[in-house]
């Protein structure tokens, strides 16, 4: 710890006598001598990011993720990583690649899974966009949680993904949590009309004609 002060004081008057290099060269061996050195580490993230040596900044935060030991210490660097990619690497892979390292340490609904899905979404990458959701639906048990996710995975699968099949997986799926769901319905019965599955078409009509009573003449279609 005293190794690391010096070298972090020294680094400071370097730093003050406009050299960058020597500076860099001193806190790197601070960190050395005391990994996760607090004053030292943030000295060395000021110092690169005013120089705009990002892609060296980057390299640290990847050695920081790597050395961290827990998933609170990785996650904080990862979103650093996300940050700098985004604000000053203007690499849109880099910033893909960033965000898909991010939403697989953060819970399904936090704002690193909304950014990918969002990234996905804007590259029409939607095979890696039902990806996701079906992550994150194998993680959900709250029915409100679950259902949007299952909307949009029946539509991702009929109208981008070509598989009416899979939304029809998703459609059945919907339609046990919400038996009123009239888009559902539709969607659902629509999919055995193109199929000339008339019986399951049968089924699929009792079923939301006894679903309509049971909700009661509020509900009623």
């Amino acid at each position: 710890s005293r190794a690391a002060t010096v070298y972090h004081q020294l680094a400071r008057r370097r730093h003050e006598a406009g050299d960058v290099e020597g500076a860099i060269g001193l806190l790197r061996r601070a960190l050395t001598a005391v990994p996760g050195h607090v004053d030292s580490s943030d000295a060395l993230e000021k110092i690169l990011l005013v120089a705009g040596r990002f892609k060296e900044l980057d390299r640290y935060y990847r050695e920081r993720t790597a050395e961290a030991t827990d998933k609170g210490g990785k996650v904080a660097w990862v979103q650093k990583r996300a940050k700098l990619a985004q604000e000053h690497l203007k690499d849109e892979g880099e910033i893909l690649r960033v965000y898909e390292e991010l939403a697989v340490l953060e819970p399904p609904a936090s704002a690193a899974n909304q950014q990918l899905a969002k990234l996905y979404s804007d590259r029409q990458n939607f095979a890696k966009l039902a990806e996701l959701r079906e992550r994150q639906l194998a993680i959900l048990s709250d029915v409100e949680a679950r259902l949007p996710l299952l909307r949009e995975l029946a539509s991702l699968y009929r109208d981008r993904l070509g598989d009416a099949d899979q939304s029809a997986v998703y459609l059945h799926a919907i339609l046990q949590l919400d038996p009123t769901d009239d888009d559902a319905l539709k969607a659902y019965g629509d999919h055995f009309r193109k199929r000339g599955d008339w019986n399951a078409l049968v089924d699929l009509l009792e079923f939301a004609a006894d679903s309509a009573a049971a909700a009661g003449p509020s509900m009623a279609h």
